[in-house]
Protein backbone atom coordinates (compact mmCIF):
# COMPACT_ATOMS: atom_id res chain seq x y z
CA UNK A 1 0.00 0.00 0.00
CA UNK A 2 2.85 2.39 0.66
CA UNK A 3 4.48 1.71 -2.32
CA UNK A 4 1.38 2.43 -4.60
CA UNK A 5 0.61 5.78 -2.77
CA UNK A 6 4.27 6.89 -2.95
CA UNK A 7 4.29 5.94 -6.83
CA UNK A 8 1.06 7.91 -7.09
CA UNK A 9 3.02 10.78 -5.38
CA UNK A 10 5.70 10.57 -7.93
CA UNK A 11 3.80 10.39 -10.84
CA UNK A 12 1.57 13.63 -9.59
CA UNK A 13 4.71 15.52 -9.15
CA UNK A 14 6.50 14.54 -12.52
CA UNK A 15 3.00 15.74 -14.06
CA UNK A 16 2.83 19.19 -12.34
CA UNK A 17 6.62 19.67 -13.46
CA UNK A 18 5.96 19.13 -17.01
CA UNK A 19 2.61 20.64 -17.59
CA UNK A 20 1.52 24.25 -18.50
CA UNK A 21 -2.09 24.02 -17.71
CA UNK A 22 -2.83 25.42 -14.49
CA UNK A 23 -5.82 23.25 -13.88
CA UNK A 24 -3.25 19.98 -14.16
CA UNK A 25 -1.00 21.55 -11.73
CA UNK A 26 -3.41 21.84 -9.31
CA UNK A 27 -4.85 18.32 -9.66
CA UNK A 28 -1.76 16.94 -9.16
CA UNK A 29 -1.40 19.06 -6.38
CA UNK A 30 -4.13 18.04 -4.95
CA UNK A 31 -4.07 14.41 -5.86
CA UNK A 32 -0.36 14.64 -4.32
CA UNK A 33 -1.71 16.46 -0.84
CA UNK A 34 -4.37 13.61 -0.40
CA UNK A 35 -2.22 11.01 -1.23
CA UNK A 36 0.41 12.19 1.08
CA UNK A 37 -1.43 12.38 4.01
CA UNK A 38 -2.78 8.68 3.49
CA UNK A 39 0.44 8.03 3.31
CA UNK A 40 1.77 9.62 6.89
CA UNK A 41 -1.64 8.31 8.53
CA UNK A 42 -0.52 4.73 7.30
CA UNK A 43 3.23 5.04 8.24
CA UNK A 44 1.49 6.19 11.83
CA UNK A 45 -0.52 3.35 11.83
CA UNK A 46 2.46 0.79 11.28
CA UNK A 47 4.69 2.34 13.85
CA UNK A 48 1.51 2.22 16.38
CA UNK A 49 0.89 -1.34 16.17
CA UNK A 50 4.52 -2.32 16.81
CA UNK A 51 5.10 -0.14 20.04
CA UNK A 52 4.09 0.38 23.06
CA UNK A 53 1.33 2.30 24.34
CA UNK A 54 3.33 4.65 26.79
CA UNK A 55 6.11 5.59 24.15
CA UNK A 56 3.48 7.16 21.80
CA UNK A 57 4.40 10.49 22.90
CA UNK A 58 8.32 10.19 22.36
CA UNK A 59 8.21 7.90 19.26
CA UNK A 60 6.06 10.34 17.20
CA UNK A 61 7.70 13.73 18.42
CA UNK A 62 10.87 11.96 17.47
CA UNK A 63 9.13 11.11 14.01
CA UNK A 64 8.03 14.95 13.59
CA UNK A 65 11.54 16.37 14.38
CA UNK A 66 13.24 13.68 12.30
CA UNK A 67 10.31 14.65 9.09
CA UNK A 68 11.28 18.51 9.80
CA UNK A 69 14.69 17.75 9.81
CA UNK A 70 14.63 15.76 7.10
CA UNK A 71 12.45 18.09 4.82
CA UNK A 72 14.85 21.27 5.95
CA UNK A 73 18.03 19.60 4.28
CA UNK A 74 16.50 18.32 1.55
CA UNK A 75 14.51 21.56 0.90
CA UNK A 76 18.17 23.59 1.46
CA UNK A 77 20.11 21.09 -0.79
CA UNK A 78 17.03 21.57 -3.55
CA UNK A 79 16.28 25.28 -3.51
CA UNK A 80 18.48 27.13 -1.55
CA UNK A 81 21.29 29.44 -3.17
CA UNK A 82 23.99 27.16 -1.16
CA UNK A 83 22.36 24.17 -2.50
CA UNK A 84 21.78 23.22 -6.01
CA UNK A 85 19.53 26.23 -6.46
CA UNK A 86 17.30 24.61 -8.90
CA UNK A 87 14.50 26.12 -11.08
CA UNK A 88 11.16 25.06 -9.57
CA UNK A 89 10.27 22.44 -12.35
CA UNK A 90 13.62 20.71 -11.81
CA UNK A 91 12.91 20.95 -8.09
CA UNK A 92 9.39 18.69 -8.87
CA UNK A 93 11.79 16.62 -10.62
CA UNK A 94 13.52 16.13 -7.91
CA UNK A 95 11.01 15.34 -5.77
CA UNK A 96 9.11 12.93 -8.34
CA UNK A 97 12.53 11.22 -7.86
CA UNK A 98 12.57 10.79 -4.44
CA UNK A 99 9.57 9.59 -4.58
CA UNK A 100 10.25 7.30 -6.78
CA UNK A 101 13.08 5.99 -4.88
CA UNK A 102 10.63 5.11 -2.03
CA UNK A 103 8.20 3.18 -4.38
CA UNK A 104 11.43 0.86 -4.83
CA UNK A 105 12.28 0.94 -1.51
CA UNK A 106 8.85 -0.10 -0.25
CA UNK A 107 8.33 -2.77 -2.85
CA UNK A 108 11.60 -4.51 -2.25
CA UNK A 109 10.29 -4.75 1.21
CA UNK A 110 6.72 -5.95 0.67
CA UNK A 111 8.32 -8.28 -2.01
CA UNK A 112 11.30 -9.91 0.63
CA UNK A 113 8.68 -9.72 3.55
CA UNK A 114 6.10 -11.98 1.29
CA UNK A 115 8.34 -14.39 0.20
CA UNK A 116 10.05 -14.64 3.20
CA UNK A 117 7.13 -15.60 5.19
CA UNK A 118 5.69 -17.40 2.29
CA UNK A 119 9.08 -19.87 1.68
CA UNK A 120 9.05 -20.02 6.40
CA UNK A 121 4.86 -21.38 5.33
CA UNK A 122 6.33 -23.59 3.12
CA UNK A 123 9.12 -25.23 4.90
CA UNK A 124 6.99 -25.49 7.96
CA UNK A 125 4.36 -27.02 5.56
CA UNK A 126 7.06 -28.84 3.92
CA UNK A 127 8.29 -30.63 7.42
CA UNK A 128 4.58 -31.20 8.64
CA UNK A 129 3.31 -32.87 5.49
CA UNK A 130 6.73 -35.19 5.65
CA UNK A 131 5.37 -36.50 9.36
CA UNK A 132 2.86 -38.83 9.76
CA UNK A 133 -0.61 -37.98 10.61
CA UNK A 134 -0.39 -39.54 14.33
CA UNK A 135 1.94 -36.44 15.10
CA UNK A 136 -0.93 -33.63 14.24
CA UNK A 137 -3.42 -36.40 15.86
CA UNK A 138 -1.34 -36.26 18.90
CA UNK A 139 -0.87 -32.24 18.76
CA UNK A 140 -4.43 -31.98 19.13
CA UNK A 141 -4.53 -34.73 22.14
CA UNK A 142 -1.61 -32.60 23.61
CA UNK A 143 -4.26 -30.03 24.44
CA UNK A 144 -6.78 -32.44 25.83
CA UNK A 145 -8.28 -33.51 22.71
CA UNK A 146 -10.32 -36.94 23.22
CA UNK A 147 -10.03 -39.73 20.20
CA UNK A 148 -13.48 -38.37 19.26
CA UNK A 149 -12.75 -34.62 18.96
CA UNK A 150 -9.51 -35.25 17.00
CA UNK A 151 -10.85 -34.32 13.02
CA UNK A 152 -9.88 -36.51 10.90
CA UNK A 153 -5.89 -35.64 8.97
CA UNK A 154 -5.59 -36.45 5.57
Amino acid sequence: TIASVSLVDSVALLMSSYTTSLWVAYTCYVVYRMTYSCLVTIAMAQIAFAMNYDSYGLIYGFNTFLGVLLQCLLTLAVSDERGLNLDIRTQFIVYSGYYYVLTVIFTFAGVYKITSVGWLRSVRSCCHDNTSSVTEADEWRKYGASSEQVPLLH
